[in-house]
């Protein structure tokens, strides 16, 4: 069970360069050093969390954290990240199961490496870690409860009491007509991403390609389709105010571990929920078998998926759909 989860339970490559204001990130070198630092979007401290197989990249603004006395919690509970989620999934309700597993500690890092300016940054990435944490904590529990959730490629039914990131992967996948694991990057970027929200005006994490998105001012992402396609970082959307909180997730046929019935190069999903975001883009790309698919494919899956943009890439074709600028 635990092999077979450590597989499922892959982190994708990332496919799309973010960027706010005048900067960026690159996630498929994902180079951890001073370069992508700088290329930070302004305004924004940088830090990365790791547990296992979740690799995050996250951005957030510190000038909204209020700061902790000496001696006290730096970071605010997790838990609130599962009620926000509750809020922007619809269909999840109930509590959360009693059974817990002991959060990671904190990374220590050395206070050299931080991003400069970012004197709360190891507030804000002791709550990403915690967050992390809780949100493995349950999809790992309901998997050794529940094995067919982590092996089924169908929409699987569970129940109003699991966890609420169990249940939003689970309706988000339902919707799209795949299986659950088809949405968990998402549904842990947007975990995250919310858990950072109670402290933070402005946040990006990046989970190997699958963004959780929530700006004050547009976005906009540079698509990376492999190095072969005529697409690559030629190409950049934007995406408008996602205040309230937006995925913008890829899968792709071609590169990356992804599990796809299709062979498209790139399809990136624009939407409300990231679980869904994921989901959605893992569906449509089974979709796409050469690049004559992509007109189609673009014509049809706006009125199936509910969607805020959709751009889908395959050979020397793409297409374009919904609240996005090509810039």
């Amino acid at each position: 069970m635990k092999n077979l989860y450590q597989e499922r339970f892959y982190r994708k490559t990332g496919l799309h360069q973010v960027a706010a204001g005048s900067g960026g990130l690159h996630p498929p070198a994902r180079q951890r050093d001073s370069e992508t630092a700088r290329l930070a979007p302004k305004g924004l401290c940088r830090f990365e969390v790791k547990i296992r197989e979740s690799d995050l990249l996250i951005f957030a603004e510190n000038s909204g954290l209020q700061r902790a006395a000496p001696g006290s919690k730096t970071a605010a509970p997790a838990s609130k990240a599962a009620r926000q989620l509750q809020q922007a999934a619809p269909g999840c309700t109930g509590q959360r199961p009693a059974a817990r597993q002991q959060r990671p500690p904190a990374r220590q890092q050395d206070s050299s490496t931080r991003p400069q300016g970012c004197e709360t940054a190891r507030q804000l990435e002791a709550l990403a870690y915690q967050a992390l944490g809780e949100a493995r904590s349950d999809i790992e529990h309901h998997i050794e409860r529940d094995g067919e959730f982590a092996r089924t490629l169908a929409p699987y039914q569970v129940e109003d009491t699991d966890a609420p990131i169990v249940r939003s992967m689970a309706s988000a996948s339902a919707s799209c007509g795949v299986g659950p694991m088809a949405s968990v990057a998402g549904a842990i970027a947007e975990y995250v991403g919310r858990a950072l929200l109670t402290e933070s005006r402005s946040v990006i994490v990046e989970n190997g390609g699958d963004v959780f998105l929530a700006l004050s001012r547009p976005a906009t992402l540079h698509l990376y389709a492999g190095e072969d396609s005529p697409f690559t970082d030629r190409v950049r959307l934007q995406v408008p105010n996602s205040a309230r909180g937006l995925g913008v997730c890829t899968s792709s046929g071609q590169i990356g571990p992804s599990l796809s019935f299709g062979s498209a190069d790139a399809v990136v999903a624009v939407a409300k929920n990231c679980a869904y975001a994921d989901a959605s883009a893992t569906a449509i790309a089974n979709r796409v078998h050469s690049p004559e698919d992509v007109a189609q494919v673009v014509q049809d899956c706006p009125k199936e998926f509910k969607l805020r943009g959709l751009v889908v890439a395959a050979g020397d074709r793409i297409g374009f759909w919904g609240d996005i600028k090509l810039i």
